[in-house]
C-alpha cells in the first residue's frame, strides 16, 4: 500500500508526504491499481473519487479493458467507480465498455479538490504523465514524452511495452515526433 500512496501522492492526492517518483506511473495502469485500495479507507476512497472526478477524462477506456487482462484490479470497484463517473457525467458514453455487470450506485461522494487532492497548477508543473495529456495530446504521444522525460530506453518494442501500447502506434508516433524534432 505504501508504493500506491506514493504513486497517488505523486499523482495529485493529498495524503501526506512522499517523495517525487523517477519512474514513469502509466495512468491507466495506476486507476486500476486504485480499485484494490478503494475500500481500504474512507480518506483514500474519497482521494480517488476526486482524482478520478478531475482527471479521469484524460484516461483511455480501451486501453484500461485491455490492460485489465494483465493487471490485478478489483471488478467490483471497477464497476462502481465507472458507474459513478458515468453518472456524474466526468467522462463520456464510451467508458461503459468497461462495466462488467450494473449495481446500484451507493457512494458517499464529498467533492473537495482543495482537502483531497494538490493544486491542478503544481500538478500540471510537476506530473508530465498528465501534463501531455492535459495539454490535448493523444495518449500514446503523451506517454511516450512523458516515459522518455524520465527514463532511456533500448528499443521501440521495449519502450511500447513499457507504456504498455501497440508497437504500431508506438512507431507511428515515435517517428512522427523524431520528424518533427520533438524528441
Amino acid at each position: 500500500m505504501d508504493n500506491f500512496i506514493k504513486k497517488f501522492n505523486y499523482l495529485g492526492a493529498a495524503l501526506g508526504i512522499s517523495t517525487p517518483t523517477e519512474d514513469f506511473v502509466d495512468l491507466e495502469e495506476f486507476f486500476l491499481e486504485a480499485t484494490l485500495y478503494f475500500d481500504s479507507d474512507n480518506r483514500i476512497k474519497q482521494a480517488i473519487l476526486n482524482w478520478c472526478a478531475r482527471y479521469a477524462i484524460l484516461l483511455s477506456p480501451s486501453k484500461i479493458r485491455r490492460l485489465s487482462t494483465q493487471t490485478k484490479y478489483n471488478n467490483e470497484s471497477l464497476d462502481l467507480i465507472v458507474q459513478f463517473l458515468l453518472a456524474n457525467n466526468y467522462v463520456k458514453h464510451n467508458w461503459s465498455i468497461l462495466i462488467g455487470r450494473k449495481i446500484k450506485i451507493i457512494i458517499n461522494f464529498q467533492k473537495n479538490f482543495k482537502k483531497y487532492l494538490k493544486n491542478n497548477v503544481f500538478i500540471i508543473k510537476t506530473v508530465p504523465e498528465i501534463r501531455y495529456r492535459a495539454e490535448g495530446r493523444n495518449q500514446v504521444i503523451a506517454d511516450i514524452l512523458a516515459f522518455t522525460q524520465k527514463k532511456s530506453f533500448k528499443s521501440l518494442y521495449e519502450l511500447a511495452k513499457k507504456i504498455h501500447s501497440p508497437r504500431n502506434r508506438v512507431n507511428e508516433a515515435f517517428r512522427q515526433l523524431q520528424f518533427f524534432e520533438i524528441i
